[in-house]
Parts: C-alpha cells; structure tokens; sequence
C-alpha cells in the first residue's frame, strides 16, 4: 500500500470519527451504579430507609479538602417487624464521632439527613428538615465475599469503613441511642 493511500484511508476513517454526536452528560445525582441488595431483614431496612440530602459537594468542583470518607448514619427501631417497627432514635458520624438523638427527623418512615461541608474541610452528616432522596442499598449480609474481604482489608488510611467486620460493633454501641 501507498502511503498516499494510507494517509487517505486515515482522513476517511478521521472524518467518519468527526461526525460522531458529542459525548452525553449524566446528572451527577441520577447515577446509581449497583441494584439494591437486601438480606434477610431486607424489607425493613427499606422502610426505613434514609433521605439523603447533599447540602454541599457532587458538582465535580474540588477547591479544597480531600475527595472521600466514610460517613454513617444509623437509625434504630423497635423492632424487626415490617408492620410494626418505630424509629427509636438516629446517629449521624462526623469527625469520627456521632451525634445521637432519640427524634431525628422523619418523613413518613425515613429519617432526613444532610451531608454538609463548612470551610471545605470540615464534612458530615446531621439530621435536617430538609428532604432529600433515596440510594441503593447494599446490605452487608447480602454482600458477596469477594466485597466484603475488600471492604474488611482494603487500606483507607485515616477514613475507616464504618460498617465492615473491623469497625461495625463499635460503631454500633458508639451510635446507640
């Protein structure tokens, strides 16, 4: 072959590349990457589920600050009946502690909580009166091992996962209300 004829084999194949629609944007909030994986209490977690509110953070800007963490919020019921289970309290995790309640609010069955920044350093969760929306959810009993072995051994420096097999009983009696 030429080169003539492959540098005119490039620009066809250049052009046909030209007309190609530019790439789409996703809404940064639509994206929900697994399906919810429930195990045995399933049913329950999702009636009570957590209204995430994302007061500050998710447009892609970072000035400052550091880009993960884990936050947690937790929310106790009476019991682990679908049909007759109450809210009890709540605990919202900042700075490696929570903030406990025995009235966090509510929307109907699920609690309302804000995931806030002030400063760009300082980031957290709070209860708030502001709505939010759902998100998957991923029960670690319904999780498959290889998740969970990488979740128990995985190196997240100073941001601990708070509910894998290292870190949930604590955080349990740390967050009881």
């Amino acid at each position: 072959m030429q080169p003539a004829t492959i540098l005119s084999l490039l620009a066809l194949v250049g052009s046909g590349l030209c007309d190609w629609p530019a790439p789409g944007t996703v809404a940064h909030d639509s994206l929900n990457p697994v399906v919810d994986t429930l195990g045995p209490n399933g049913s329950v977690i999702k009636k009570f589920l957590p209204l995430l509110h994302i007061a500050h953070g998710s447009d892609g800007k970072v000035v400052g600050g550091h880009r993960h963490d884990w936050e947690t919020s937790i929310v106790w019921f009476d019991s682990a009946s679908v049909n007759s289970a109450i809210i009890t309290g709540g605990a919202c995790s900042g700075h490696g502690k929570f903030k406990l309640t025995s009235s966090p609010q509510i929307n109907s069955n699920n609690v309302k909580v804000e995931y806030y920044t002030q400063g760009g350093l300082d980031h957290e969760l709070q209860f708030t009166n502001t709505v939010g929306r759902t998100y998957w959810i991923w029960d670690w009993d319904a999780m498959e091992p290889i998740v969970k072995g990488a979740l128990n051994k995985g190196d997240f420096k100073k941001a601990n996962c708070p509910f894998n097999d290292n870190h949930f009983e604590t955080n349990m009696r740390a967050a009881y209300v």
